[in-house]
């Protein structure tokens, strides 16, 4: 019963994520092409699920761990150390653990999952470096406070959500 107290950041924070996840992978199906009978609806509650899972709540430890360790008291250069950690080694760590909880619901081979996990890395990280340092100069400074930089992250994910499918769309059209 601990976990619908308000006071727990945790939980709010895994139930945003996973909204934002799961809404975020319905939207880019639809911007696919694909109409309300044809869309995956588990696909789409997998997504979910990996954001309630695994982003709300390891990015809750990671937002506060940048703040008491990254911030240097405020320092204006701390948001540049705290954008380039969290667009290499976090980035590579989160990708990873949110193509190993999508496979595994999925039912997936666990050598396939990791074989996705490693062919994702690179791609999934170049496309993060076009969109999230812009965002993550606001995300990481103290113009967003500590309770909603997660919520203001969650939000910039529905919108890389549809950037994605629009590159890929594009890409597809290309071939």
């Amino acid at each position: 019963i601990i976990i619908f107290k308000f006071d727990n950041p945790i939980f709010y924070k895994a139930c945003t994520s996973g909204v934002a996840y799961g809404l975020g992978d319905f939207i880019s199906q639809i911007y696919q092409g694909k109409t309300l009978s044809t869309i995956d609806l588990p696909r789409s509650f997998r997504s979910g699920a990996a954001g309630f899972m695994v982003h709300g709540p390891l990015c809750h430890y990671w937002l506060t761990f940048m703040e008491t360790y990254l911030d240097f008291g405020g320092a204006w250069w701390a948001t540049g150390i705290k954008v380039t950690a969290d667009l290499t080694v976090w980035s590579i760590f989160l990708n990873a653990a949110y193509s190993t909880v999508i496979g595994t619901l999925a039912g997936q081979n666990p050598a396939d999952t990791l074989r996705d996990v490693r062919s994702t890395q690179w791609p999934a990280l170049r496309s993060a470096w076009r969109f999230w340092p812009f965002v993550h100069t606001i995300s990481f400074s103290h113009a967003v406070s500590m309770d909603l930089k997660l919520l203001w992250v969650d939000v910039m994910e529905v919108s890389l959500h549809f950037f994605l499918t629009f590159v890929c769309l594009l890409t597809s059209a290309l071939i």
